[in-house]
């Protein structure tokens, strides 16, 4: 869900809507718009539990902080005032730039943390009053870690996963589409689809639509990397993808870094060649990553990962392609940095909860997991194999 509101249509986007009588929304393909009572309402994404209608955003508009999870925007207009609303944990990059006073999913301008919420407000005919409001969302101000049992920790999980995949799928009525890499988080994926008996596709190569948005914004895409590991159709279809997996189940390499601080180590003096992190995580760019946090409280190193974890953006949808995105979800974070050294050091350094979860929905798909992270090349990997398991 690309966009850039400013108060002129802009050609690199086939989208444009009028927000008020200063402001466009342009956008990529993909959005639906709606009139809620006074306010125009611009929607992309999904919403977890339930199916986009007027009275859920009706509910939404009403909020003053996020009230649902999935991976979503509700742009809403009312007069002179434009918010920018969204799910739980926002899935994408916002910035805004003051100079030529225009906000976007970009890197460019004054990027606003996920912690927070925007809303643009001007007096009326006067866009020389470029007044944005920031709402604190107070996402990282409890922050509980006081141990608990390595299985609770794990049931937890596993009911946050698989209630986010049969929550989405039970109203969900677009073909669902899943490209198997051999890492953890697909084969993870997987499991869940076919515990659910959900139908979907599996992907044996890439695919790329080459919409009017993607070859207008070539170099543009090129400045998120999740948009160089992405599959897109032309047709509305749901990717399920495995993005933020590494981040939200503590296998990045900087944050598990500085949760071992924590207990007195560090990743590299740990990591050992027969972990399913340990080429990937000594590779040269994280090796700089390294470098000592200095902090020595939990609390504080928690609240600094989560952030992280918030603010990481990777899969925010592309034209008509929807990515539903299970791991983009603090809640999971937040149990695994409950548990004991002896219990998060194998998901650390070898995904050892992740496979666990495996084992639980979809046993037999171990079979085709790497047995190192990122090792494989993709001509590497037979995937028609992974038809034998569809």
């Amino acid at each position: 869900m690309f966009f850039k509101i400013q108060s002129t249509l802009t050609d690199s986007y086939p989208s444009h809507y009028k927000l008020n009588e200063l402001y466009w929304l342009n956008t990529d393909e993909g959005w639906k718009e709606f009139t809620i009572d006074s306010a125009k309402v611009f929607f992309k994404g999904y919403i977890d539990d339930t199916e986009v209608s007027e009275n859920v955003l009706r509910e939404i508009i009403a909020s003053d902080t996020p009230i649902k999870f999935g991976n979503f925007i509700a742009i809403t207009a009312i007069g002179n005032t434009v918010k920018i609303l969204h799910d739980y944990h926002r899935s994408f990059p916002l910035s805004v730039d003051y100079e030529n006073k225009s906000i976007s999913t970009s890197y460019s301008g004054f990027r606003v943390p996920s912690e927070s919420m925007l809303v643009l407000d001007h007096d009326s005919g006067n866009n020389d009053n470029f007044r944005i409001k920031f709402i604190n969302l107070n996402l990282l101000d409890e922050v509980n870690v006081d141990q608990m049992e390595y299985e609770e920790v794990v049931d937890g999980i596993d009911k946050i996963l698989l209630n986010r995949f049969s929550d989405f799928f039970k109203h969900n009525t677009l073909p669902v589409k899943l490209f198997v890499s051999g890492g953890i988080d697909t084969v993870l994926c997987w499991a869940y689809l076919k515990k659910l008996g959900i139908d979907y596709e599996l992907l044996t190569g890439e695919h790329i639509h080459e919409s009017y948005f993607v070859k207008q914004n070539e170099l543009f895409l090129k400045n998120f990397w999740g948009y160089n590991q992405i599959h897109s159709f032309e047709l509305p279809s749901v990717l399920v993808t495995g993005a933020l997996g590494d981040e939200t189940m503590l296998r990045g390499p900087q944050d598990s870094n500085t949760w071992l601080e924590q207990f007195g180590t560090n990743l590299p003096s740990v990591l050992l060649p027969t972990h399913y992190q340990y080429y990937y995580c000594n590779r040269p760019k994280n090796l700089k990553l390294y470098q000592p946090s200095n902090i020595n409280d939990k609390k504080i190193a928690a609240q600094l990962i989560l952030g992280h974890v918030l603010n990481d953006h990777q899969h925010w949808h592309l034209d008509n392609t929807i990515t539903f995105t299970p791991y983009k979800d603090i809640r999971i974070t937040k149990l695994l940095l409950r548990l004991s050294y002896d219990n998060i050091f194998g998901q650390i350094v070898d995904a050892a909860i992740s496979k666990e979860l495996v084992n639980r929905n979809c046993p037999q798909l171990l079979r085709h997991l790497e047995t190192h992270k990122n090792v494989l090349r993709k001509w590497q990997i037979n995937y028609n194999a992974f038809l034998d398991d569809k």
